[in-house]
């Protein structure tokens, strides 16, 4: 299985969690490493939008593939507590994000998108040893549209 992700082309190679772990986000707290991945380009790049000024088109970024072999264990948050969705976020999705990192019983959670309905996100957990055999499968420039300057 493949995931994908968005970022800073001087970040490609890190697979720490330390950006989500310095800022948190809606599945973590500030100080709990976790890396977001999205199940295809288009996602990750709707997410990224989500978080940036498209007046400014950001550049230097770089879309990565993430190759997940099938020995990962994969949790699916199934039933997303009332109010997953809030925005801002609640502690309710920071505390099953939180809970899942410190368990490591398993390398990736699956949960919802907010920007997407029907569509999920893949949260890597760098602390459990076996998320070592998540590989960068491939790394490519990227750049939004100039059309979504206007957005």
């Amino acid at each position: 299985m493949n995931t994908y992700r968005i970022c800073k082309t001087q970040y490609v190679q890190d697979m720490s969690g330390l950006g989500a772990m310095l800022t948190g986000g809606r599945w973590n707290s500030v100080g709990n490493a976790v890396l977001y991945t999205s199940e295809n380009s288009a996602l990750a790049a709707i997410e990224l939008a989500t978080h940036v000024d498209l007046s400014i088109l950001p550049d230097n970024l770089s879309l990565i593939t993430y190759d997940i072999p099938e020995v990962i264990t994969i949790e699916v948050l199934k039933n997303p507590p009332k109010g997953w969705d809030a925005i801002p976020p609640n502690q309710l999705t920071k505390y099953i994000g939180d809970d899942f990192i410190t368990k490591s019983e398993a390398q990736v959670l699956k949960v919802p998108s907010v920007v997407i309905n029907g569509a999920f996100n893949y949260l890597i957990n760098p602390s459990n040893k076996d998320s070592q055999l998540i590989k960068i499968g491939h790394i490519e420039d990227f750049s939004f549209d100039q059309r979504l300057r206007h957005v």
